[in-house]
């Protein structure tokens, strides 16, 4: 199990072309709380490297789930990308406001993420 000790995330907004599209970029540090590999020895960073992707995989597949949600289920923005939009494209914004919500539910979300383990709660190789 993954236990976070600090967590960053920005929602930056891509304008090409007037298609708009966004980018959204998770950070996170934490530990292990439990060596949960039987055969891997939790020293290796071939290993801390692997928990560390699952742990990606995991954390992106949970937004994506949200946002699909967000976008095909309820068709609203609750995350607040309209409002990124608007820092950084406000002309752009003042042209979609009215319709945002359902243009939000076509636009491409892309989602970045990056975890590092710094510790593990139980160190060293599991005997079976």
């Amino acid at each position: 199990m993954y236990e976070i000790r600090s967590l960053r995330s920005a929602i930056k907004p891509r304008l090409n072309n007037e298609t708009v599209s966004f980018e959204v970029e998770i950070a996170t540090e934490g530990k292990l709380r439990e060596d949960w590999v039987h055969s891997d020895n939790a020293f290796e960073s071939d290993m801390i490297r692997r928990a560390e992707q699952a742990t990606e995989a995991s954390i992106r597949e949970i937004v994506e789930k949200t946002l699909a949600k967000m976008q095909n289920e309820l068709k609203v923005d609750v995350a607040g990308f309209g409002k990124r939009l608007n820092i950084a494209f406000p002309m752009e914004w003042k042209k979609r406001k009215n319709e945002w919500d359902r243009q939000f539910s076509e636009i491409k979300v892309e989602v970045k993420v990056n975890a590092t383990i710094q510790e593990f709660g139980t160190k060293g190789m599991k005997n079976g």
